[in-house]
């Protein structure tokens, strides 16, 4: 609901500009962040949760990558395309470290695995 709301917002503030994919990865940015502070805090999460926030990760690097394409050809401010690539950088960062991070957690699940 978050996504929609931020969405519905930026296309009312920047009309001429339209980006789908700004609103979810903004929202995915904000919220892997907020569980791996959770997470550092020391409360609990389940093995597999990290891995599944790496997998929404990459559809949403790539959702991310083909929507910022197409402006890379036309004569965009420079505004909008720097923080496309810094948000396209944040999520390729973030989904690393959910990926680190969620095979860890995995290994120390069952030691056996590797």
């Amino acid at each position: 609901m978050t996504a929609y709301a931020v969405m519905g917002a930026s296309s009312v503030m920047l009309p001429g500009l339209p980006d789908l994919a700004w609103a979810p990865a903004s929202c995915f940015v904000v919220g892997a962040l907020g569980w791996l502070w959770w997470t550092a805090r020391g409360r609990g999460a389940a093995p597999g949760d990290a891995l599944a926030l790496a997998g929404l990760g990459l559809l949403l690097l790539a959702v991310r990558v083909v929507a910022l394409y197409p402006w890379l050809r036309l004569p965009a401010p420079a505004v909008y395309l720097g923080g496309g690539f810094l948000q396209t950088a944040a999520l390729a960062l973030l989904t690393v470290v959910l990926a680190v991070v969620g095979r860890r957690d995995l290994v120390a699940a069952e030691p056996g695995v590797s």
